[in-house]
């Protein structure tokens, strides 16, 4: 009786070994399947509804992941939370680890460092894993996040931006909130420079030219002068020393010798370009030249009390006008004596105080050259 007594013990033992390793075993075969936020749940027994991860790092307790079928069977929580809250690889494929990898944002536009012609830029790129891609602008977008598409993994399309200098960050952000960035410098100039004015406008052309255009990024003015009998030149103005600001607009000045085409007829016009190559041409002009000062070839005078007559001799075919400037006056300032010669002759009698008069005579022509002789008269 005893013998069996110690037989029936020792079976009992034996039973409860065999449990103890399976329950052991039973415990070991739990572990946590992580999900991200979107991720389809299988489980392998068609009586337990699927399910789809509602938040970014969602937990299951799973106690095996069926590799072939690609589902899941349900762990014991009892067991899960004995566990240490990691999330185990044990679920293969279908969720096990944690991502913490950031995404690869490929970005081909907006390329760094060009120039686009219009406010529309076009942004694509592609991405290695679903993302929201936000972008901010760093210049005017004022420290707000625009969004450029949701779980997304490529985008082709173009976004409306303000002319000038443009500084984006790009801003990926994957199902686990990891964070990728990337930074894109570029410019845009969408508007054609206009010129306004050119002169002179008609009449004659003695060498000075001058442009007034509207252009914010203005790269380089040329000017075209000449004809088909002498030939064409151009002039390439310098933006810093020939230009100057005019509130909303640019005003230029040059000056050319037309030596080679005096008393020709020439044409001229303007060019002027952008740095994302926008030209404007101005009108074509037509002009006479003139490139020579008038000569003063002799000034006589008489004095009969204060009364001074003045015959000055001038070689001029386009005279203007004829003027003296006093300087024996309070405010002296330039009047006119002759408008026309007769016979090469300007003739004119003025009143003079008593005293020594310095004086200036001047004689301008169409085209804007100028001569000045100094007499002085006393009386």
């Amino acid at each position: 009786m005893k013998n069996k007594n110690k037989k029936n013990i020792a079976l009992v033992l034996i039973v409860l070994s065999i449990l103890l390793v399976l329950a052991i075993n039973l415990a070991n075969a739990e572990f946590w399947g992580c999900f991200s936020k979107g991720d389809k749940i299988n489980y392998c027994n068609p009586n337990i509804p699927d399910r789809t991860a509602s938040s970014s790092n969602y937990k299951l307790c799973m106690d095996e992941y069926d590799e072939t079928n690609k589902c899941y069977s349900p762990g014991n929580w009892n067991v899960c939370n004995t566990l240490s809250g990691a999330c185990s690889g044990t679920g293969g494929g279908g969720g096990g680890e944690i991502d913490t990898v950031a995404p690869i944002l490929t970005l081909t536009s907006p390329i760094n460092n060009s120039i686009y012609t219009s406010r529309n830029v076009p942004f694509s790129f592609t991405l290695n894993e679903k993302s929201d891609v936000y972008y901010l602008d760093m210049v005017n977008g004022k420290g707000k996040w625009t969004k450029v598409c949701s779980d997304c993994i490529s985008y082709s399309k173009s976004r409306s931006l303000k002319d000038g200098q443009n500084n984006l960050q790009f801003k990926a952000v994957d199902r686990n909130d990891n964070e990728a960035y990337l930074n894109r410098h570029f410019f845009v100039d969408s508007k054609a420079p206009k010129i306004t004015t050119t002169n002179p406008r008609k009449g004659f052309a003695n060498g000075v030219f001058n442009v007034i255009f509207a252009e914010d990024n203005p790269a380089n003015i040329v000017l075209h002068y000449g004809n088909s009998n002498t030939g064409m030149n151009e002039k390439t103005l310098n933006l810093n020393n020939d230009c100057r600001d005019a509130k909303t607009k640019k005003i230029c000045d040059t000056n050319v010798s037309l030596l080679s085409y005096n008393d020709q007829q020439i044409q001229y016009w303007f060019i002027v370009r952008d740095i994302a190559g926008n030209t404007d041409d101005s009108k074509i002009i037509n002009l006479n030249v003139d490139s020579s000062a008038p000569i003063i070839n002799k000034i006589n005078y008489t004095i009969d009390k204060n009364k001074v007559t003045f015959r000055i001799n001038v070689t001029e075919q386009n005279l203007d006008s004829i003027d003296y400037l006093d300087n024996f006056d309070s405010r002296p300032r330039w009047r006119t004596i002759c408008s026309k010669l007769k016979d090469g002759i300007c003739e004119k009698k003025l009143t003079l105080k008593t005293g020594s008069h310095p004086i200036n005579i001047r004689a301008l022509d169409d085209a804007g050259n100028i001569i000045v002789s100094l007499i002085n008269v006393e009386v």
